[in-house]
């Protein structure tokens, strides 16, 4: 067509509103991106403060669990009401009824109905006061120890419980108790009550005892050192209350004389092995792993429409994928180690053969328990310098022939456990071994056998050392059958091969008594029980002689 002016339009200005510039098509996404790193850097920042309010609301009780918390006395209300109310409006449909049919039966009707829904409830709650002349305690004693024997130093815990399954209250309860002059009351608690006590006996006052009712009382004793020989003794706690009304109740425990070393402090308090999982910091590090992978995608994708971009990008997306790996890892309990681990983790397939050749002051192969666990102040003890005994040989040897070695123990490795340490003479006082002062040392106990006289030999090593950690027989427990230990003294190395673990009493005293075989028996404390703060037990490990050689020195045949 023609134009107003007989020409015909150009080209170029025809289709001008189809060609102008497009916007650029990064800006949309780039400010999706944006947004959503800043929602999820939000969800990081705010992640600990929701998760602590949603704890909230779901420890938060409904409506209806609310009731449930209510006492019986206020539950009841509620279920009288509704009641009273439906007997209220059945009695009034009923009316008409009645007076359709016989006139004297509304009367009655009206009368006695009012009168057994209005006094429904009083039936009910008078019940009980129709037994009153019958109402009569039911009290119960009970009374428990732990353990059942104790040492010379060691505790007792006597558990007694006071309960009351009658029908009325025990008014007027004390509990009375006494102990030899031997064992002495340390400690007495109560869950409601007065408590007085002496060095050997306690009473508690505990006063009114209401049916349902039960009320603990717990007494710490321990035996001291006048106790004279080992004894099974009874226990009898005595309990009255009103009106001159008793009962008793009586359990039987062991004082020990006689008992193998306590060998152990308190269980160190420290993780072993791979740390526990952190969830709210592996949370927060997936997220913003999660974050840096977004800014890698838009990086590759922007990197030839928008290069500058596309290089920032990947810069900022590589730096916090790497540190939600470095925390991830940290979280997950994948990253350090304390030296203890180091130390004891090793191969079950480790075998090391001994050596005869006995090296000048070769260093411990383990590292000191102080190294890899934090002390506490204690008192110094320093473990005595024992004289050691010359045993009695019945064997003399013949001219010309070497006798057997009666030189002491020096030395113990245990190549499984990387145990090397210094072995020390520790005497019998009649009822046990004076280990005080003795800590990273494996105590060799008297009357015990020497290695060269093919007997039995009793060493004992501390489990935990109070105030630096593990003791030398820490690991002991882990020691497999058939492992080595090796003995050294002046003269020999004595080569032993494990047979037997076992847990015995603390009183087991049969543990180091002679035998016919030469073996060695290791002994450490076991079964930890933190109501009287001891060990109970005792680990023992079996060890029989396979192999004696001479010690070879250098320079000397």
């Amino acid at each position: 067509m023609l134009g107003e002016s007989g020409h015909l339009p150009l080209p170029e200005e025809q289709p001008e509103h189809s060609i102008q510039p497009e916007a650029p098509a990064g800006l949309g996404v780039k400010a999706a991106l944006v947004m959503l790193g800043l929602l999820l850097i939000g969800a990081l920042l705010l992640s600990p403060a929701l998760s602590g309010r949603a704890a909230e609301l779901l420890a938060m009780p409904n409506a209806t669990g609310t009731q449930s918390y209510l006492p019986l006395l206020y539950q009841s209300n509620p279920t009288h009401t509704p009641t009273a109310t439906a007997t209220d409006t059945a009695t009034a449909t009923a009316s008409p009824t009645a007076t359709e049919t016989v006139t004297p039966t509304n009367t009655e009707t009206r009368t006695a109905t009012p009168t057994k829904t209005g006094t429904l409830p009083t039936p009910t709650l008078t019940g009980t006061p129709t037994v009153t002349g019958t109402l009569s305690p039911g009290a119960t004693l009970v009374v428990k120890v732990t353990p059942t024997g104790a040492a010379i130093g060691y505790r007792m815990l006597f558990t007694i419980d006071v309960s009351n399954g009658g029908t009325g209250p025990a008014e007027g309860v004390i509990l009375a108790d006494s102990f030899p002059s031997y064992v002495d009351v340390e400690s007495v608690t109560t869950q409601r009550g007065t408590v007085g006590s002496s060095k050997h006996s306690f009473t508690v006052s505990i006063g009114s005892v209401y049916p349902g009712e039960k009320i603990g009382v717990t007494c710490l004793v321990k035996v001291n050192s006048n106790a004279a020989q080992t004894e099974t003794i009874n226990n009898v706690v005595t309990m009255s209350y009103l009106p001159d009304k008793s009962k008793t109740a009586s359990v039987s425990y062991k004082v020990i004389v006689d008992a193998l070393p306590g060998t152990g402090g308190p269980p160190i308090v420290v993780a072993e092995g791979k740390a526990g999982v952190n969830r709210a910091n592996l949370t927060q590090s997936l997220l913003v792993g999660l974050l840096g992978l977004i800014l890698l995608g838009y990086a590759i994708w922007a990197r030839k429409r928008d290069p500058r971009s596309a290089r920032w990008m990947l810069g900022a997306g590589t730096v916090l994928i790497l540190l939600a790996g470095v925390t991830g890892l940290s979280a997950a309990g994948l990253l350090g180690g304390s030296k203890s681990q180091v130390v004891m983790e090793v191969p079950t397939s480790t075998v090391v053969e001994p050596t005869a050749i006995l090296p000048a002051d070769a260093a411990p192969t383990h590292l000191p328990a102080a190294d890899f666990a934090t002390p506490e102040p204690q008192p110094l003890v320093t473990l005595p310098v024992y004289p050691i005994p010359s045993p009695v040989v019945s064997i003399t040897p013949e001219p010309g022939e070497t006798g057997p070695d009666t030189s002491p123990v020096g030395r113990i490795v245990i190549p499984y456990l990387l145990l090397d340490t210094k072995v020390a003479y520790i005497p019998f006082d009649g009822n046990t071994w004076l280990i005080d002062g003795l800590t990273q040392e494996i105590a060799w106990l008297g009357e015990s056998s020497w290695p060269g006289l093919g007997s039995n030999t009793a060493l004992a090593g501390h489990v935990t050392v109070t105030g630096q950690g593990d003791g030398p027989f820490r690991h002991l427990e882990e020691l497999p059958v058939g492992e080595f230990v090796i003995l050294y003294t002046e003269k020999n190395m004595y080569t032993y091969q494990v047979r037997e673990h076992t847990v015995v009493d603390l009183d087991a005293m049969y543990v180091t008594y002679a035998t016919q075989n030469p073996q060695i028996t290791l002994i450490t404390c076991t079964n930890w029980n933190n109501e009287v703060h001891a060990w109970l037990d005792r680990l023992v490990v079996y060890a029989d002689l396979i192999r004696t050689e001479p010690i070879v020195r250098s320079g000397n045949q």
